[in-house]
């Protein structure tokens, strides 16, 4: 201030300059932001992030910021390396794009962002705040996918193709283009930490297409699986678990059947495959599993061990390494018993509970069971000849037809020598013939034939001291036929059989045995007759047969077809007679099942073939008949069978029982003239409305009801029936 004088007394004048100004006032500001943008990209591309700021200022300072006395300034830091700036980033800028390179990939990087918002007043103060967010990237170079190419190997770790799978990893970049030269890393994640399985290479590098591959081999353990993890810049994939699986095994056994003479030997092998590829290298050890005798019973097991296999043979035990076509060999030795044997082939190159068992026990998937027998050899002369008969009037009938069945049985003994017993009586009459000799050889077992074998027959026969014809025939296989000639024989004569067998490049010594040939006649002489003896001859020999057969099967189908044709089967006939020949007497001639089946076991022994009658019943059990019991009944039926109406008997009858002929393992029905079992029927027709039983035949002692025929034989009835209460609706 300055102050003059103006000349003017009294007054004193003074200028004063004032400075206008506002107070400010402090306050209070607030501020957030949001930052938004992906969480992953791919190297060298483009991503934009944004960041949304907001702010808050107290009722004061807006007014002044209202009326110009104060000023806003809102600013943006951004922060994201190692990423190169494409646009934006700028202080006023809301958003920024980068890019990431290639040395960046497969990685996580952090994008952030600071926001600040600043107030500042006319006296040059200011209040401000700031806020942040960030956001972290995944920036993905590579995209990883791993596959197998199997999803089961056998098991075993051998370094062979069954046991192996190829494991492909597939490298790729944005858009799915592949890329080469990076370098996978394969781990296993799930293997069995006993028995593990491997990979070789644990590193490998991707080619042109992207891909890089590795070689899981198996673990020794069955049914364990095992998963492979592909690394590529710390991107991962897994393949879907691979299967340890046990191999598949097949039996070959050559030859199947030998004769049980303690130095026969059979080529045994084992082959192991894998879906469709052979396993090789594995170690096999083998032992006897089981063993059957010739009836078939079970006399020894290895697991658990007990019994005794002594005369049954031996296994060479091995161990042996399966080669290139996934075969291990052995050499089994057969023994002096007759039986069935199963092997054992024990793969001590994997592990099962223990190791993988193969047995030839006729699974789908393995041999079938092998026999090693004894053999039974027969010898049948079946004979038509012509003869002369004095009747007692000085008269000769010429030309009557004899027939014959003679048998004889041989088996092998463990002291290398047959043992032979005549079958039956033998009728014949070789007076100035020829007549066919068969030869049959029978396993034991029954139900296998016995391949590669040779045989030597040779024959001869003799009336006292005199030859009468004699020859030797070679043949193969299990049976053969040759004519004998006879010349001049008397009353009766001598044949003398040796049966000779060749197998596995040994003649095996056989049977030599003399035998006596009787003289009978076809057809009883006209006086005197001596019956039964003369009439079942005359009816099996000299009407049923009539020469018009030569075997065992061939001479039982003519007499059960005769007997259809002369008696008339009525199952009502309860008459039995003690002596069956009487029925020829009989008036009408009828007779049931069981006289029938009677009749013809005594015309067939007549001629030396040896028959049994059996008895077919319906039951559960071979020890109980059953019996359904319609409507109270004290005594029903046991099944139906289909059949159409015969003699007496109605169609598709209901019997309690039904008698047979058992001739050499084989059944003939006198009755209806057939061969082979009756079959039942037990489904029953629907029956009316009201009719509320199931309609179908009982299960018998189960109690609840079955569709499926129950069939039982046996010498005969059993003693205790049991009943059912159901009415049959037929």
């Amino acid at each position: 201030m300055s102050m003059r004088s103006t000349g003017m007394a009294g007054w004193l004048l003074v200028a004063v300059a004032i400075a206008l100004s506002t107070t400010a006032y402090a306050g209070t500001v607030t501020a957030s932001v949001t930052l938004s943008g992906p969480d992953e990209c791919w190297v060298e591309e483009d991503v934009t992030y944004t960041a949304t700021g907001t702010f808050e200022v107290d009722p004061e300072i807006q007014e002044e910021l209202d009326d110009g006395e104060a000023t806003l300034k809102e600013e943006y830091s951004w922060s994201y390396a190692p990423a190169q700036l494409v646009s934006g980033g700028g202080p006023q800028d809301d958003w920024v794009t980068i890019r990431y390179n290639d040395a960046d990939g497969g990685q996580h990087h952090t994008v952030s962002v600071s926001y600040t918002v600043t107030v500042t007043y006319a006296d040059d103060t200011s209040d401000s705040a700031s806020a942040g967010d960030s956001i972290q990237v995944w920036v993905k170079q590579v995209a990883v996918g791993a596959e197998r190419n199997k999803d089961t190997i056998c098991a075993g770790g051998v370094d062979s193709s069954p046991h192996q799978a190829t494991i492909t990893a597939t490298v790729t970049g944005k858009g799915g283009q592949p890329l080469s030269g990076k370098t996978v890393t394969f781990s296993l994640t799930n293997s069995d930490g006993s028995y593990p399985a491997s990979i070789d290479p644990q590193q490998a590098t991707t080619d042109a297409s992207g891909k890089a591959t590795t070689t899981l081999t198996s673990s020794q353990k069955i049914g364990v699986t095992a998963t492979v993890k592909a690394t590529c810049q710390n991107v991962e994939a897994e393949t879907d678990p691979i299967t340890m699986a046990k191999a598949q095994g097949t039996w070959e056994i050559d030859p199947q059947v030998l004769i049980a003479d303690g130095e026969s030997t059979a080529d045994v092998s084992l082959t192991l495959e894998h879906a469709g590829e052979a396993v090789d290298g594995h170690s096999i050890s083998w032992r006897i599993f089981k063993v059957w005798d010739g009836s078939g019973n079970e006399v020894y097991t290895a697991d658990p061990e007990w019994g005794s296999k002594a005369g049954y043979g031996s296994i060479a035990a091995g161990p042996n390494t399966t080669d290139g076509t996934g075969t291990a060999a052995t050499i089994y030795t057969v023994g002096t018993e007759a039986g069935t044997i199963w092997f054992e082939g024990q793969d001590t190159t994997v592990v099962e509970n223990s190791p993988a068992s193969y047995v030839n026990d006729g699974d789908a998937d393995e041999a079938k069971p092998t026999r090693f027998l004894v053999t039974e050899i027969k010898a049948s002369n079946n004979v038509t000849m012509q003869v002369k008969i004095d009747t007692g009037g000085g008269e000769d009938k010429a030309n009557y037809e004899a027939h014959d069945n003679i048998l004889y049985a041989a088996q092998w003994e463990p002291d290398d020598t047959w043992t032979c017993t005549k079958q039956g009586q033998p009728v014949c009459d070789a007076r100035n013939h020829n007549f066919l000799s068969n030869i049959e050889i029978t396993p034991l077992p029954k139900d296998r034939s016995i391949a590669g074998l040779t045989w030597r027959y040779t024959w001869m026969i003799k009336d006292g001291s005199a030859v009468l014809g004699e020859g030797t025939k070679d043949g193969s296989g299990d049976t053969g036929s040759f004519n004998v000639q006879t010349a001049g024989a008397v009353g009766e004569y001598a044949l003398r059989h040796q049966i000779n067998v060749y197998q596995n490049g040994v003649w095996k010594s056989g049977l030599d045995q003399t035998s006596t040939l009787y003289q009978t006649y076809a057809r009883p002489p006209l006086a005197p007759e001596t019956p039964p003896r003369e009439t079942a001859l005359a009816k099996a020999c000299g009407q049923y047969i009539a020469g018009g057969a030569d075997s065992v099967s061939g001479c039982a189908a003519a007499v059960c077809t005769g007997i259809d044709g002369d008696v008339a089967y009525n199952p009502g006939n309860d008459d039995h007679p003690d002596d069956p020949l009487t029925l020829y007497d009989s008036s009408p001639r009828t007779a049931d099942c069981w006289s029938n089946s009677e009749l013809m076991e005594l015309l067939l022994a007549a001629i030396g073939i040896s028959a049994d009658v059996t008895y077919v019943w319906g039951g559960c059990v071979d020890s109980t008949i059953c019996l359904y019991n319609p409507q109270g009944w004290p005594w029903g039926p046991s099944f139906r069978v289909l059949l159409a109406a015969h003699d007496y008997a109605p169609a598709d009858p209901h019997f309690l029982y039904h008698a047979e002929a058992a001739v050499g393992g084989a059944y003939y029905d006198p009755s209806y003239g057939s061969t082979g079992l009756i079959t039942l029927d037990e489904t029953a027709p629907a029956g009316p409305d009201w009719y509320t039983r199931p309609v179908v035949y009982p299960a018998y002692l189960g109690g609840t009801h079955a569709t499926a025929a129950t069939r039982q034989t046996g010498a005969g009835l059993p003693s205790t029936p049991h009943y059912v209460d159901w009415t049959c609706p037929h």
